[in-house]
């Protein structure tokens, strides 16, 4: 999907701060049984620039700062996707 492509630029971008990445498909057991390998690279790669990956914006703390979440999600998961930044203190 768009998501990565996205978090390419970003980790591009020197203003940018990505703290998280929320994939709920390949990091959720029951939905993806086996991590593709290119999948646990960039996630031990993230891991290593301190960037966690969760597979739900629930996981995250609350956010301290001011934050962006770039939803590239399905258009019919993205309303509660935005609720559920939202609800964890991002701006609007």
């Amino acid at each position: 999907g768009m998501g990565w492509y996205h978090l390419t630029q970003l980790l591009d971008m020197t203003n940018v701060n990505v703290r998280a990445v929320v994939e709920p498909f390949f990091m959720n057991d029951e939905l993806c049984k086996e991590m593709p390998e290119s999948f646990a690279d960039l996630v031990a790669s993230l891991a290593e620039l301190g960037i966690e990956v969760t597979k739900s914006v629930e996981d995250l703390p609350f956010f301290s700062n001011k934050t962006l979440c770039l939803i590239a999600g399905r258009t019919h998961d993205n309303p509660a996707l935005f609720r559920n930044c939202v609800d964890k203190g991002a701006n609007t």
